[in-house]
């Protein structure tokens, strides 16, 4: 950012609080050299942060703002462009999802579902829907089924330590995913693609979750504490490991597996009142 247009962020804020006049001068000029901004290298006009924690937290108070005025007003066309500029990190994601109750929670993934859905074109857009998305859902048992995608991207460490529910993911990209200490209920995964999906296999728990044929991965690693790696290509053997672990891979199979469960609730209800 320009030094100058520093300068006139200060004087509106310094405005705003009501400093004295005699004293906004020294202000302004001291900001120039603000322990918290450096040099941009060969530009002696522009300032940064030092770093990237410190734009990271300052992004996430003004994203948190921003997303509760979305949320009062059920819109998403405020974030639109902030979400479209740039990849925002995971720490930024927690930090404003922490601060909203479930409700604003549901109400945040709903309005970014929309907005996702009107974007056409590639923008970072799709990238900051399947960061945030995670964190929004985490947790939340939503009475309708929530739909995402198409198009949202997922990586890395998105769904690890994370608790899902009763969505269907439709048309996203999982690149580089690790599923660890992931917990998803009644999900179903449609014509989606994977890159390099992990599995560690201990303390994950799956409950109704389907993986349809129509989805493609490419290569499927199962880590076990006590055990070495298996590791498929094969498109077969991949969908019978995932069925191993309590995946299942197609509709008959997900139906059988809530019947199942449904006639032990309904045991559990008889033994009780019996």
């Amino acid at each position: 950012m320009s030094v100058e247009m520093i300068q006139i962020i200060v004087s509106i804020l310094l405005e705003k609080w009501s400093i004295e006049v005699s004293r906004k001068p020294k202000i302004t000029e001291m900001v120039k050299a603000h322990a918290l901004l450096v040099n941009v290298e060969g530009k002696s006009s522009l300032r940064k942060f030092d770093h990237d924690e410190f734009r990271h937290y300052f992004l996430a108070r003004a994203l948190c703002d921003l997303m509760k005025k979305c949320i009062e007003e059920k819109s998403s066309q405020s974030f639109r462009n902030v979400f479209s500029k740039a990849q925002m990190p995971d720490s930024v994601a927690l930090f404003v999802t922490s601060r909203l109750n479930e409700t604003k929670r549901l109400i945040a993934a709903k309005l970014m579902q929309q907005l996702g859905a009107e974007e056409w074109k590639a923008t970072y857009l799709q990238q900051n829907i399947g960061t945030f998305l995670p964190f929004l859902m985490d947790g939340i048992r939503p009475q309708e089924t929530l739909e995402v995608g198409p198009k949202y991207v997922f990586s890395s460490m998105a769904l690890s330590d994370k608790k899902i529910d009763n969505i269907i993911f439709n048309q996203c990209n999982f690149i580089n995913v690790t599923l660890s200490n992931t917990s998803i209920r009644n999900c179903r995964f449609v014509n989606c693609t994977f890159t390099n999906l992990r599995i560690i296999v201990d303390g994950n728990h799956f409950e109704n979750v389907l993986i349809e044929e129509s989805c493609l991965i490419d290569k499927l690693t199962l880590i076990r504490a006590e055990s070495m790696d298996e590791v498929e290509y094969v498109p077969e053997y991949i969908l019978a490991m995932l069925r191993s672990i309590g995946i299942k891979t197609c509709e008959k199979e997900r139906q059988n597996d809530g019947a199942l469960h449904e006639e032990v609730a309904n045991q559990e209800l008889y033994k009780s009142v019996s």
